[in-house]
């Protein structure tokens, strides 16, 4: 290694690197992690402006996902310009440049944000599948029986109990109160002052009570469906409904021709749950790569004891 004299106080010792040479480091690190992290963050800001998600489980799980991938590239940035900062002006900055330290650094924190992905991934996942046995299979009164298996599984047969003992459960009320919501603007819609209307709003009788009755109008002209757990109370609604079931159409004259339940249990499978599957064999592949770095470099250190 070749020294310069052109520091008074250290002798004989290498300057500090230039800064220049530190932002390209630290920079160079950052944009990496940041392509390591789109994907995550940018399914956590999907699932926080979902309205399917959100109305049910809320944005405290994609917020944290969001919030950790953003922590673990902060961090990754502190730690290099602390190291770079900190590190006196001797050997210790050659060191610190070369390939072994800027590795360690890079391999620890891909680790980090790898099982950060895994375990978000986890309760993303049970968030998805709790509410869509709830959609699925939760309906007051409901009648269906559930797919073979169910039964045999003390796990699925927990999140798919009958309605009447998943009372307490966050989304079951919910559920609850977002059918009490949809069956009375519906009997408002069923009269003969409110047929003609183009919306259930312009309605006598009619409440804004948000989140409720915002989600029923989300979902109608989201999913193309109408009614959510629908249960005629008089002949003319049973008239009225479709094939499948369906009301009449609260916030539009539209005729869709299926109610929202179902539609929704596959929506929150499908978005949410397929982001879970995403994010869990991503976090794998992380760690794997992680895994794969520290096998490299120890494999690089004893070929080279074994040349000396």
């Amino acid at each position: 290694m070749k020294f310069s004299n052109d520091n008074p106080l250290l002798p004989g010792l290498p300057k500090p690197l230039p800064r220049r040479m530190v932002l390209i480091f630290t920079c160079t690190g950052v944009a990496l992690m940041v392509m390591l992290s789109a994907i995550p963050v940018y399914n956590a800001v999907l699932l926080m402006q979902d309205a399917n998600f959100t109305f049910w489980k809320g944005r405290f799980v994609p917020g944290l996902i969001f919030g950790l991938c953003v922590s673990v590239i902060i961090s990754y940035a502190a730690v290099m310009m602390t190291l770079f900062e900190r590190a006196p002006p001797d050997e210790q900055n050659y060191r610190i440049a070369g390939s072994r330290t800027l590795l360690s650094i890079a391999q620890l924190f891909v680790a980090i944000l790898g099982l950060v992905l895994v375990i978000m991934s986890y309760a993303l996942s049970m968030q998805a599948d709790t509410a869509y046995v709830d959609l699925m299979y939760g309906c007051p009164g409901q009648t269906t029986k559930l797919p073979a298996g169910i039964d045999r599984d003390p796990w699925m047969q927990r999140l798919a109990k009958p309605w009447s003992l998943a009372g307490s459960a966050k989304t079951s009320e919910q559920a609850y109160r977002l059918f009490e919501y949809s069956e009375v603007l519906h009997t408002i819609r069923a009269t003969p002052a409110c047929a003609n209307q183009t919306s259930v709003e312009h309605c006598p009788g009619y409440k804004r009570a948000p989140p409720y009755t915002t989600f029923l109008k989300a979902m109608e002209s989201d999913f193309k469906c109408s009614g959510f757990c629908f249960k005629p109370l008089t002949t003319a609604q049973h008239d009225a409904t479709s094939d499948r079931g369906a009301p009449p159409t609260l916030f539009t004259k539209s005729a869709h021709v299926a109610t929202c339940e179902h539609i929704l249990a596959r929506d929150m499978q499908n978005f949410a749950g397929d982001m879970s599957v995403q994010a869990f064999y991503q976090g794998i592949s992380l760690l794997a790569i992680a895994i794969a770095m520290a096998g490299t470099r120890l494999v690089g250190v004893r070929i080279g004891q074994a040349c000396r």
